[in-house]
């Protein structure tokens, strides 16, 4: 006979991935439908989830499109769902932050306070640090960032604390930059003790700066970018290339592309140069880095690992990628791979060599219908009958699913480009999780 404490165990932790798994098919699924007029039946599906969490988060998403009074008496449902849940569970700070935008002011201090309280209660764990940095960064999108950075120093793992306020300062030196208080900016970024990381903040920044100002960020950041290792320095420098002056950036450029054809790897080396690729606008500069990664990338000789890094090329020569893709795919032996080729293909295609392209897609799709995230590739360049009968099928697929995860995983991807036809029969699907 079989344990009563265990077998209750085991049906909350059926109810948590059922509240989890359904939530994110809603969710998916809720800016398709509300503009059709379904707000209440998405509400009345939010409420019906079996977990306060799962029940909160539709809730939060809908929030953007209701209306007063109905909207404050959401809020109030959701910081009541929000406060059922275990203190230290992190989903009951996730519904109170992303609350935070849709309540009154006068009962804004009060809600911070159970926030921070909460974030207390998480930060006795050190198993908590990863999740508190990522609610951290969910205080300081909605401009709550002085309360971020004191759950930022709450976490105790050095690494998971430095990440999260390298995130956090992107916003406040982002603020600061936009005020003109440039000096206290860059104050701000040396505090980064991470090379990488400080080199990374000042690139995000210094498009925002203008012009004859940005040079004291630029030699900070190449000072930051210099101090690591030369075969990981192209991700620090790559960013910066753009604004610096041609000469410098030509010397830079050399010593970079020069270390990264120092790996042996050829994958590793087309990634990396695919990377330096997208920051070059010079177009003698950006038509030798090319040649060098279309060589590289040729000289892979894995079909599948060959022909996704030629598709990181196909923007900048396609008629020359496309034909070497083709024939790449066609060593594929693994058709799911190769139908992910395909499809990762359409956009760059004329007719009528996309209608077949898509067609071999469709005969792979059709034989291995639970492949579903091809479904957001390809749905476009189908015509209203061919896309109506297909979404039948992975419907049809996400319905008979006996796991949850791929339930919602398949809904998810259907989510997208759907025909007006079927929205129901998904959002059917979608509200019952766990119960078919």
């Amino acid at each position: 006979m079989e344990n009563p404490e265990f077998l209750e165990w085991q049906h909350r932790q059926h109810l948590l991935e059922v509240g989890r798994r359904r939530a994110d098919a809603l969710i998916a699924l809720l800016p398709h439908l509300v503009p059709k007029g379904h707000t209440v039946e998405l509400l009345e599906a939010a409420r019906e989830i079996p977990t306060p969490w799962g029940s909160g988060r539709v809730l939060v998403a809908l929030l953007p499109y209701l209306e007063q009074p109905m909207k404050e008496f959401v809020c109030d449902e959701v910081l009541s769902k929000g406060s059922s849940i275990e203190i230290s569970h992190r989903g009951a700070l996730e519904l109170l932050i992303k609350v935070l935008p849709y309540i009154s002011a006068s009962r804004m201090e009060a809600i911070l306070d159970t926030i921070m309280g909460i974030a207390r209660q998480m930060s006795k764990s050190s198993s908590n640090d990863f999740e508190l940095g990522e609610l951290a960064h969910l205080l300081a999108e909605r401009d709550y960032r002085q309360e971020a950075l004191v759950i930022v120093k709450m976490i105790k793992n050095k690494n998971d604390r430095e990440r999260a306020r390298v995130g956090i300062l992107n916003y406040l030196v982002k603020h600061l930059v936009e005020q003109g208080v440039l000096k206290d900016a860059l104050e701000m970024v040396r505090t980064v003790d991470y090379d990488l990381w400080r080199a990374w903040l000042i690139a995000a920044i210094v498009p925002l700066i203008p012009e004859n100002l940005r040079l004291d960020f630029i030699q900070e950041g190449l000072k930051s970018a210099y101090a690591i290792q030369i075969e990981n320095r192209y991700m620090a420098v790559g960013p910066l290339l753009p604004y610096l002056p041609k000469s410098q950036r030509e010397q830079i450029l050399e010593e970079i592309i020069d270390s990264i054809l120092k790996d042996e790897v050829a994958s590793f080396r087309t990634q990396k140069l695919c990377g330096i690729l997208t920051k070059v606008t010079e177009p003698d500069e950006r038509d030798k880095i090319f040649s060098l990664a279309l060589d590289s990338a040729s000289s892979i000789t894995v079909p599948v690992w060959k022909a996704t890094e030629l598709l990181n090329l196909v923007l900048y020569d396609p008629p020359e990628v496309i034909s070497e893709i083709f024939e790449t795919a066609e060593q594929i032996d693994d058709n799911m791979q190769k139908a992910e080729i395909l499809a990762a293909l359409l956009p760059y295609l004329s007719e009528p060599q996309r209608t077949i392209t898509l067609s071999k897609v469709l005969d792979i799709l059709r034989l291995n219908i639970r492949m579903t995230w091809l479904w957001p590739k390809i749905s476009a360049y189908m015509d209203e009958t061919e896309s109506i009968e297909l979404g039948k099928q992975l419907l049809d697929y996400a319905a008979e699913t006996s796991n949850l995860s791929s339930q919602a995983l398949a809904l998810k991807d259907l989510s997208s480009h759907l025909p007006e036809v079927l929205l129901m029969r998904a959002f059917y699907i979608a509200a019952n999780i766990g119960n078919l």
